[in-house]
């Protein structure tokens, strides 16, 4: 129920999370109906760990475990909106959670409903209620799942997001930085500053999401997914350090040009990211020069490996979206399509700026939803600051259709 995407949660799923009687607490509440105060639960779970409420589902006072059989609430029209009007209009800073509304009938034949309200850490915090007066957090406790926090509590959710977004940039620079020594016996300094860089990680670096010494196993899980080779090729050269795992391998295309290098890493953190040097300098005829396919490649890689990473570990909220290119100053962008034998489309000369970053925040689950529509967006942006934006029309078919070029080519990992 933590981990299910939100169209795939019915009342079957709950009916079944019911009869395993797992008990309310941090993460869990049942309400057998729409609660005076039910901001209150929305706000102490976004202000906590996060977790699931379950309207329709009466608990046992004593065991605080789901009765059944479920009797749910009346089905009716704009369920869905009242859990909305109740967050716009009690929680400060707004915060929404996912909300499903999952219909049944019931024994007599009368048309039921359990709302599933999913609620997602927040790196928003601190949510208040009560005209933004008070701030409540979840606790063990069974019996009273609150507890106002403290002045010293709230200053320290004012501090947990500026200490979350600190841990995810260190984990990022330390990434720059590994790759940094790892390619400095095979790349001069300047060569350095040539790569494609794509990753992802949770905007909220709170806590570890998978031990360092699980780490390393957990890719088993990822295999017969997709990118099998590619999975068992990180397990073989893979290393591990400081709860990270990485590769890093180097190819020598041309004798005096400099080596094709990739690093991967995947942290306990749920960072995932990948970074290249630029291939096109391994080679003498395409020195000044670069391959938009493979960007495009590189994005798309990373997103479904970290999109199958995030799954095999349970995670789903919030992640930060990154792409960076640095050193196109002087070249020519081009489109090489390789089920085209020496196809090769020139797109822009002379008008690309020396670097490219985009950054964003998606829901992991709704990224895997729209994964097709959010690389042609950022690709489109990419197109668009490289001087291809004079014809709207023009660049939205290019973004759509390289795309697509890429999306069932098959490539060879190093």
């Amino acid at each position: 129920m933590f981990t299910l995407k939100l169209d795939e949660i019915n009342y079957d799923k709950i009916e079944a999370f019911c009869k395993e009687q797992n008990s309310e607490g941090e993460t869990i509440e049942y309400k057998g109906d729409f609660p005076s105060n039910l901001e209150k639960s929305i706000s102490a779970m976004a202000n906590t760990y996060g977790g699931i409420i379950l309207i329709g589902v009466e608990a046992d006072k004593t065991k605080n475990t789901p009765i059944l059989p479920i009797k749910g609430i009346n089905l009716s029209e704009g369920l869905e909106e009242k859990v909305t009007s109740i967050c716009l209009r009690n929680i400060n800073p707004p915060y929404f959670p996912l909300v499903k509304i999952c219909d049944f009938k019931n024994d007599k034949g009368e048309d039921k409903a359990v709302v599933f309200i999913r609620v997602y850490e927040s790196d928003q915090t601190p949510h208040a209620i009560n005209n933004n007066t008070d701030v409540y957090l979840r606790i063990k406790s069974q019996n009273e799942p609150f507890r106002k926090a403290t002045i010293d509590q709230i200053d320290w959710l004012k501090d947990r997001r500026k200490k979350a977004i600190d841990l995810r940039e260190s984990l990022l620079v330390r990434a720059d930085e590994r790759y940094q020594y790892l390619s400095r016996a095979s790349l001069s300094e300047l060569e350095q500053k040539r790569f494609r860089k794509c990753f992802l990680v949770p905007i909220f670096c709170s806590q570890q999401l998978i031990s360092s010494y699980d780490l390393f196993g957990c890719l088993d899980k990822l295999k017969g997914l997709e990118f099998d080779n590619h999975i068992e090729y990180i397990q073989m050269f893979g290393n591990t350090a400081h709860g990270i795992l990485y590769y890093f391998q180097e190819k020598q295309f041309e004798l005096e040009h400099p080596k094709y290098l990739v690093y991967e890493e995947y942290s306990t953190y749920g960072l995932v990211l990948r970074k290249e040097s630029f291939w096109e300098n391994s080679y003498k005829e395409m020195r000044n020069r670069f391959s938009v396919d493979s960007l495009l490649h590189l994005i798309y890689l990373t997103f479904k490996l970290g999109l199958l990473f995030y799954s095999s570990i349970g995670y789903n909220g919030i992640l930060k979206v990154g792409i960076d290119v640095s050193g196109l100053r002087r070249r020519e962008i081009i489109l090489m399509d390789n089920s085209v034998s020496g196809i090769e489309e020139s797109l822009v000369k002379d008008e690309v700026e020396n670097e490219f970053s985009y950054r964003g925040n998606i829901l992991s689950l709704e990224l895997k939803e729209k994964l097709d529509s959010t690389i042609i967006e950022i690709y489109r942006q990419f197109l668009f600051a490289c001087g291809l934006g004079k014809n709207r029309n023009k660049l939205d078919q290019l973004s759509t259709k390289h795309y697509n070029l890429i999306k069932d080519r098959r490539y060879q990992f190093i």
